[in-house]
């Protein structure tokens, strides 16, 4: 048959439960599903608006995986579904239960609606994840893919202190959390291939304490902030969690502290050699505290720096220095606790010389 032939009638034939079974890779599958319908490596090329070079390239499984966009591109012109080609690629694990295929169907689904920055974002997080668990696999005792998503979606698109500092948001706030899920359900498949270790995610929740006919508030609360990242990790290996403050529900709402309660309402607090921390950032605040005292506001500088994400690492000092910064010793302490170190440094010296 020549290699240039079309399919039988002008359509395309549906692939066999055989040929697309779990253990065919990628590119054989496209290759048998290409050739089940009589279609040439060039015309599957010009379909699809791919280079011949880039996709004998899939096909022989060389070079990295295949953005989703490329996929959907050879899912059109297969005239497969994307979740086949998706299953295929390994975004979405093989053989699926009616249980397993349910949630395969909201994943599909919530990707298929991610904008193409939201999708373009997923898909560099799975290149990420692959190449570095590839790198640090050996090292991998367990693997999160996220830690506390949902603290940085309520904080940077809800409360304003984490980037992108947007405030009560909403729509930005539920588009952030479909982009965490996609990503988090993208990343779980790919992660097996570097070691034999758990996989799953961490999310932040809350010690919510509902007063009497509050239950109701409290579920509508974590519906969007705790639950929908939950019914993602249906099937992975763990989730951890992360509790931070007690919370008081009433039916109104959220309540203050009980009587007689005094509640810190700011990130760090100090008083003399004792200091305490709450939040995402307290280990950071602690770390920058001792080593100010310790070696100076440089030193703390410097540290704060290196640990800041990309990209906010200016504003990541600034904000923890001027948390810790006044809990710090004065100037005349700190000029006085050089005078005796030095004073000490002074006697040593003089009882080693007098020793010789």
């Amino acid at each position: 048959m020549s290699d240039r032939s079309q399919p039988t009638g002008g359509k395309r034939k549906r692939i066999s439960a055989e040929v697309a079974s779990p253990g065919a890779t990628l590119g054989d599958w496209i290759r048998v599903s290409r050739m089940q319908q009589s279609m040439s490596q060039r015309a599957l090329a010009d379909r699809s608006g791919l280079s011949r070079s880039y996709l004998c390239d899939i096909e022989r499984g060389r070079g990295a995986q295949p953005s989703v966009t490329t996929l959907d591109k050879l899912a059109a012109a297969l005239g497969v579904s994307r979740m086949e080609l998706l299953r295929a690629a390994g975004i979405i694990e093989p053989n699926p239960g009616q249980e397993r295929s349910d949630r395969e169907r909201r994943f599909a689904a919530l990707f298929r609606d991610l904008s193409p920055k939201g999708k373009d974002a997923v898909e560099r997080f799975a290149r990420f994840v692959e190449v570095a668990s590839g790198r640090l696999g050996p090292s991998i005792d367990m693997a999160c893919t996220i830690n506390e998503p949902n603290a940085v979606t309520v904080l940077g698109y809800l409360m304003g202190p984490f980037p992108p500092g947007i405030v009560n948001d909403l729509e930005a706030y539920a588009r952030a959390t479909d982009h965490f899920v996609a990503a988090h359900r993208a990343a779980v498949p790919i992660l097996p291939a570097a070691g034999d270790f758990p996989v799953g995610i961490t999310v932040a929740m809350s010690d919510c304490a509902a007063e009497a006919g509050a239950e109701d508030q409290v579920a509508v609360g974590r519906a969007p902030h705790e639950d929908v990242f939950l019914d993602a990790t249906e099937g992975d290996d763990f989730v951890g969690v992360q509790a931070y403050t007690r919370m008081r529900v009433g039916t109104a709402g959220i309540l203050g502290p009980e009587a007689g309660v005094e509640v810190l309402d700011q990130p760090f607090f100090a008083n003399g050699n004792v200091a305490t921390a709450g939040g995402c950032l307290s280990s950071a605040y602690l770390a920058a505290w001792l080593i100010a005292r310790l070696e100076g506001m440089d030193a703390a500088a410097s540290a704060l720096h290196y640990v800041a994400p990309v990209g906010e690492k200016e504003d990541y000092v600034a904000r923890a220095l001027g948390n810790i910064t006044p809990y710090l010793p004065q100037p005349a302490d700190v000029k006085l606790r050089l005078r005796l170190r030095l004073s000490e440094e002074v006697s040593f010296a003089s009882c080693n010389f007098g020793a010789r």
